[in-house]
């Protein structure tokens, strides 16, 4: 389901009931290990592992409700108020979406607020940088919305109707140009010159 590389070149993955990495063996061939033995108990049963994230030392897997942090051979589990919908690394920060409209971030081996108030924009399915400090959000069914620190607007384009008829599934800004490049469920694949 989800797969994640860290600074090290370390492969992280995560799946059903399970995430771990794979590690070469002294012939070079990737060997999985798994990383249930640093579970806390109570929390080892789960299903799909849906995003990995990487800052800096640390490593997010999200479930359908809960968030494991995985640093220096420990887990530490995080559970917010709802299902989990989103995460994913914005700028320094982890952000993630639940499904009672809170958009939280990472701060300090918390979760904390992002906006003051719940989100009704639906499914986040990207963040990116944009212009003058301000961030485009994707949505599933709902097209574009930009965040300027403290509040988020609907962007119109010329493609938010092609964008909610197609369902965004994923946002990334190109490293090797001004584009953005955003993915569809019906559509294809998208390129935006900003």
């Amino acid at each position: 389901r989800s797969v994640a590389i860290d600074q090290s070149g370390n492969i992280f993955v995560g799946g059903q009931g399970e995430f771990g990495s794979f590690r070469p063996d002294s012939l070079g061939v990737l060997k999985y290990e798994s990383l249930i033995d640093f579970f806390p108990k109570g929390h080892e049963n789960f299903e799909d592992v849906w995003d990995i994230v990487v800052l800096e030392d640390r490593l997010f897997f999200r479930t359908s409700r809960k968030i494991y942090q995985y640093v220096n051979n420990k887990i530490r589990v995080y559970i917010l108020e709802s299902d989990l919908l989103f995460m994913e690394k914005v700028g320094d920060d982890v952000w993630v979406q639940d499904n009672a409209g809170n958009l939280v971030r990472y701060l300090d081996d918390q979760f904390v607020p992002v906006l003051d108030s719940k989100l009704d924009i639906g499914i986040i399915t990207g963040v990116v940088p944009f212009d003058q400090g301000r961030y485009l959000i994707s949505t599933l069914k709902r097209g574009f919305f930009v965040f300027d620190g403290s509040s988020i607007e609907r962007f119109e384009t010329k493609l938010n109707g092609y964008l909610r008829e197609n369902r965004i599934t994923c946002l990334q800004r190109s490293d090797h140009s001004d584009e953005i490049i955003l993915g569809t469920m019906l559509g294809g694949a998208i390129a935006i010159d900003t």
